[in-house]
């Protein structure tokens, strides 16, 4: 049971890294020390308690441009969307005539 943004997905924070920012040091420590499925005790820090469980542990790595190549063809159409879609709505107020009464 979470009570932060991430409640939706039940506290899941998705993939970390040891030496990661996304988490304090004392839940990292703690993550990394169970073995895949592991679930440890409750970590208390500054009022708050934490159970964790790790789900999958994996070796850090590159992707390759090959990898990445859909992900990064998605973003750039997206970004190309944007941007023309700003463009049109930009052209569409330049004619219009609003009165407000």
């Amino acid at each position: 049971m979470s009570d932060d943004a991430r409640n939706v997905k039940g506290g899941d924070r998705g993939w970390v890294t040891e030496k990661g920012k996304e988490l304090r040091k004392e839940i990292i420590d703690a993550a990394f020390a169970l073995p895949p499925g592991g679930l440890s005790g409750v970590v208390e820090i500054e009022g708050s308690a934490y159970v964790i469980k790790t789900e999958a542990k994996e070796a850090a790595h590159e992707r390759t441009l090959a990898e990445m190549r859909t992900e990064i063809e998605a973003t750039l159409k997206q970004q190309e969307r944007d941007r023309l879609q700003k463009a049109w709505l930009a052209r569409l107020r330049k004619k219009a005539f609003i009165r407000y009464f």
